[in-house]
């Protein structure tokens, strides 16, 4: 009987067995196919079918092998990835959650699995701008990635890269860079410097930099980057489109249009090779070309290109993708530029209620349209409705600040944990407008107006510091002058004038001073003194290379250049980091942060002194004067391009001798001087105008001003009524240079002088067209030159001074590197000096050439910041020397800056080309002043101009008044 019952019962078995072997083998075949089609519909996009085919797939592996078996966790695991990507971050997450306690069950607390969960978790937290959330669970997957693999691992890399990616999201760059570093430091170790990872790395690192808007710093990484690639993959992959199009956004950012366009039609030339017309990367391709189209303003080509992007995007994406929004804020962008507001509106708001649906509120691009929008209301006057939508932006922007229209439309909320400084200071700025607009009926809106360009102030201030490349300080100069000079007219309107002038004052030379500061900070901070050479031996080839990159080279020796440049700017930061660390002296003097009052300045002013700083906006001028006594502040109504046509036209008839010219000049400087002294009768008492001007006022003499209407003999040059008869007149930068300067003790060393004149005679003998070429330029001797500084020489020896000077070949560069400049009160270069309006870094000031090859004759501006000068004047009697590259913000980029940040009280420079016969003798009679009383100099360069005009000879303003004082 039991026989029989166990063979009946094992035929059931068997025949259930075969049954279910079967069935599994359906099962698993049909959900292998589901899985390739799920891979296929996630490649092209199509996510709601590739999560119908992951949860049939999974459904038909838990059922065979339960939802904790390996295979039903994985899948689990992409469907939570596609719903990543298809920006459903909160299911995602319920997902993630779910997979990484069944990873814990099955791996255990402590292993890769979970870790790999634990940074899956992190990303989505990341994409939902819960960054204290994502920072938790990448540090949870961090730890445990050490323990199982230790520090040099890739997974490590990857944890690293995570981490710091949150903290560049938190506004935490020190510490965003910190772990980016980390990471790449690994990935090299691990793969070499020619690995796609390493590359990866470098651009990730990039990135940071550009939203940090150290957009210098940015591109190296991004060519570093590039570099890679192309070494790696060749020109024509997607890889190296990706650097083309990130290098193109950053020549974007820094308005050099063109290269901005070559760069993205690189990489939409790759991408159409390889995708065809209609894919999603060429579509991003598109809308960046129209991008900078826009900024171009060639708008039909703007528009070309962005409706491109948005046919391919609808095709590929349908309506409802984040791609699309890209395309319809930006067309509105072009619209909102035309001055078609309705219009842009239409497509910004497009934009708004898909990025709202995909990304929630609080979210940066979010904070961008609704900017955009406040920005065409405010255009359209209807002020009301544009500071709402400025308040969602803030909204969106910041973490803890949630708008509502009904409490909170005019209350400024905190500035702190934003996501996009950018954007912030665009809300504040639109929302400081549209209560100025408002204020015409409701004047205590403009107090409400001034407190947002305070906010932004604030701002400013709490991340220039961070900066660290030269370029990048001065693009931050430019994007907050236009800030402080909105707030300007404001501080009238409630008449604050202290503070119109801290608005002014923020206006100008920030970058200098900071750089000053800094200068000054190593030197008091006990550095030991091989730290200090490494740092100047660093920044000397910096600027070396950066200037080899300027001139004209070949492709090879560009590339080299960058990467020369690239490991110096990482010695430099390290460096940096090292003075921070361990010399905090260096950290507390370098960040010391001082407001300049007026009563600071009226404290060190003279009784019969006078400060006067010029502010240029678009429409009026803006004249702070400040005495021992008085503060007060005059405005005069100007256009800036008009008065930059007036300023170009005196400078041109100043330097010419023809009666038309002259005429013209004697119309020009009394109008212009009726403009920038419209209170003239309060200067009787004065002798001494200390003079701060902005814009291209720095570029004319005020000394060769008419302070009357002549009318008599145009040929006689010395009964013309020049300012310079009233009054002595000094230059600075700002008033916090000033001050800086004017307190600063004059050296005690001897009145010992250095004259460097190279002449260029014997050099122009030897070439067989009896000329000199040098940097493409034909450069003629300079015979008076030699008379110039061995007369002056005799001076200082009749009176018992000691003095030292080198002409011809002896006045050579490297005489000058390899000398001893702190010994010298007084420096006088008698040669040429060439400026270079579009590169600063180009200016200089030519000497002899070294016998020996090892310096060639050209001391370049970056060369002159490297000098170590304890000098109270160095005068530059040379052409052209007093110009540069004028910064919106920061004032003139030239030859006189560098001479002040290598420690020159002052300096006297020239502002056109010279006579090399009156400067000779204008620069002997301001030593014989000099001589007798060293401590007037700008009285002293008076009386010498004084003494050119009465003695007729050089009484024209074309001889004497090129020459102008900057320092106290």
């Amino acid at each position: 009987m039991f026989s029989k019952f166990f063979f009946v019962f094992a035929i059931f078995l068997f025949l259930t067995t075969e049954i279910f072997a079967q069935k599994f083998s359906v099962d698993t075949m049909r959900a292998n196919s589901l899985l390739k089609k799920a891979i296929s519909f996630e490649k092209s996009k199509q996510f709601d079918s590739t999560i119908a085919c992951y949860q049939k797939s999974y459904f038909l592996y838990s059922r065979h092998w339960g939802k904790k078996s390996k295979k039903s966790v994985e899948i689990l695991e992409k469907m939570a990835s596609t719903f990543q990507h298809k920006f459903d971050y909160n299911r995602a997450l319920v997902y993630y959650l779910n997979v990484l306690e069944l990873q814990k069950e099955i791996f255990g607390a402590k292993s890769v699995r979970v870790s790999d969960s634990y940074n899956n978790i992190g990303m989505v937290f990341w994409s939902q701008s819960q960054y204290e959330n994502a920072l938790e669970n990448y540090l949870k997957g961090l730890e445990i990635r050490k323990e199982i693999f230790g520090d040099k691992h890739t997974k490590v890399a990857d944890s690293y890269l995570n981490i710091g990616l949150v903290y560049h999201k938190m506004n935490e760059y020190d510490k965003a860079l910190e772990y980016c570093l980390k990471s790449l430091e690994i990935l090299k170790k691990i793969y070499g410097e020619n690995h796609p990872d390493v590359a990866k790395s470098y651009n990730t690192i990039g990135v940071l930099y550009k939203d940090k808007t150290e957009y210098n710093k940015a591109l190296e990484y991004y060519f570093k980057s590039l570099k890679i690639r192309r070494e790696i993959f060749g020109e024509k992959h997607l890889e190296v489109a990706m650097s083309y199009n990130n290098i193109g956004t950053l020549y974007y950012l820094i308005n050099e249009n063109e290269k901005s366009l070559e760069y993205h039609f690189k990489a939409l030339e790759i991408r159409k090779e390889i995708f065809g017309e209609k894919h999603f990367s060429t579509a991003n391709s598109y809308l960046n070309i129209g991008v900078v189209y826009n900024q171009m303003d060639d708008y039909d080509k703007a528009l070309e290109h962005h409706f491109k992007a948005l046919n391919i995007r609808r095709e590929i994406l349908g309506e409802k993708n984040i791609e699309i929004c890209a395309s319809y804020h930006n067309i509105g962008s072009v619209y909102q530029k035309k001055s078609e507001y309705d219009k842009a509106l239409e497509y910004y708001f497009k934009a708004l209620r898909i990025r709202k649906i995909l990304l929630g509120e609080k979210n940066i691009s979010v904070a961008r349209t609704y900017n955009n929008i406040g920005e065409s209301y405010k255009l359209l006057y209807k002020f009301d409705t544009a500071l709402i939508y400025y308040r969602k932006a803030m909204s969106s922007n910041l973490r803890d600040f949630n708008f509502d229209s009904t409490k909170t439309t005019f209350r400024l909320p905190q500035m702190k944990n934003y996501y996009e400084l950018r954007q912030l200071l665009m809300s504040l700025d639109g929302c400081a407008e549209c209560l100025v607009g408002m204020g015409e009926k409701n004047r205590g809106l403009f107090f409400e107006a001034l407190s947002h360009y305070q906010a932004a102030d604030t701002l400013i201030l709490q991340t220039r510091d961070k900066v660290s490349n030269e370029k990048d300080k001065l693009v931050s100069a430019d994007i907050a002058s236009r800030i402080y000079e909105k707030a300007v007219p404001l501080c009238f309107r409630v008449s604050d004038f202290p503070l119109a002038f801290y608005f002014s004052e923020k206006n100008k030379s920030r970058v200098l001073l900071a750089s000053m500061q800094e200068a000054k900070a190593k030197k008091n901070a006990g550095i030991p003194q091989n730290l200090l050479q490494q740092e100047k031996e660093i920044k000397m080839n910096i600027a070396l290379y950066e200037r080899l990159l300027l001139e004209k080279t070949d492709s090879a020796s560009q590339k080299l250049f960058n990467n020369l440049l690239f490991v110096l700017h990482q010695k430099h930061d390290s460096l940096i980091s090292v003075f921070e660390n361990k010399y905090p002296k260096y950290f507390k003097s370098k960040y010391k942060k001082k407001t300049l009052q007026i009563a600071d300045l009226q404290k060190i002013l003279r009784k019969k002194e006078m400060v006067r700083s010029y502010l240029v906006t678009d429409s009026v001028i803006y004249i702070f004067t400040i005495t021992k006594e008085e503060f007060k502040i005059d405005i005069t109504k100007m256009i800036r391009t008009v008065l930059d046509e007036k300023v170009d036209s005196l400078r041109e008839v100043l330097q010419s001798g023809k009666q038309k010219n002259v005429l013209i000049y004697q119309k020009l400087a009394f109008e212009l001087y009726q403009k920038l002294f419209p209170d003239s009768l309060s200067l009787k008492k004065l002798e001494k105008l200390i003079i701060i001007p902005d814009g291209t006022l720095g570029a004319i003499p005020f000394e060769a001003l008419l302070t009357e209407k002549y009318e008599g003999n145009w040929k006689e040059f010395l009964r013309y009524p020049y300012l310079i008869k009233k009054f002595e007149i000094v230059y600075s930068y700002s008033t916090d240079l000033f001050y800086q300067t004017a307190t600063k003790k004059m050296t005690n060393k001897n009145s010992t002088f250095l004259g460097l004149a190279p002449v260029f005679a014997e050099e122009s003998k030897k070439d067989s067209a009896k000329r000199l070429i040098r940097n493409d330029l034909v450069i003629t001797p300079l015979p008076g030159t030699e008379d110039e500084i061995k007369n002056i020489s005799k001076l200082f020896q009749k009176n018992w001074k000691k003095s030292v000077i080198k002409t011809h070949s002896q006045a050579s560069e490297s005489f000058l590197k390899t000398t001893n400049l702190k010994d010298f009160r007084y420096l006088q270069f008698a040669t040429h000096g060439i400026f270079d309006l579009e590169n600063p870094e180009l200016s200089c000031i030519l000497l002899a050439t070294d016998s020996t090859g090892n310096e060639d004759g050209t001391l370049y501006a970056g060369e002159i910041y490297g000098l170590e000068l304890d000098a109270d004047l160095v005068i530059l009697s040379a052409c052209v020397t007093g110009l540069g590259k004028f910064n919106h913000g920061e004032g003139v980029i030239g030859l006189t800056r560098a001479l002040m940040y290598a420690g020159a009280t002052n300096a006297t420079v020239s502002l056109w080309e010279v006579s090399d016969e009156s400067t000779s003798q204008l620069m002997l009679y301001f030593y014989e002043q000099i001589l007798k009383n060293p401590d007037k100099l700008s009285t002293n360069l008076q009386r010498a101009k004084l003494r050119m005009i009465f003695e007729i000879r050089f009484a024209a303003p074309y001889f004497w008044s090129p020459f102008v004082l900057i320092g106290k």
